[in-house]
């Protein structure tokens, strides 16, 4: 009887594995959504401190960012390479 909960844990742990080996295609098309909008936001920041044109940069870059992330969170849900 002792082997019951010993048994339950290594088929817990093997679903659990198996769950995480799942989700990463989707968590890497989340971190590639959010970096592509937090890097293009910033780099209109910067244009935007350089050239004295707020907010007009930070709103290209943001633009810029979600066309990018979205498309590459699109390719990975339609079954497109990365």
């Amino acid at each position: 009887m002792t082997d019951k909960p010993s048994r339950n844990f290594s088929r817990g742990l093997a679903a659990f594995q198996k769950f995480v080996s799942q989700s990463g295609p989707a968590a890497s098309a989340s971190y590639t959504l959010l970096g592509s909008i937090l890097l293009f936001t910033l780099l209109g920041y910067f244009i935007d401190s350089k050239y004295d044109s707020a907010p007009t940069g930070v709103l290209i870059g943001l633009g810029i960012g979600l066309a990018a992330g979205f498309y590459h969170l699109a390719k990975s849900i339609w079954g497109g390479r990365s």
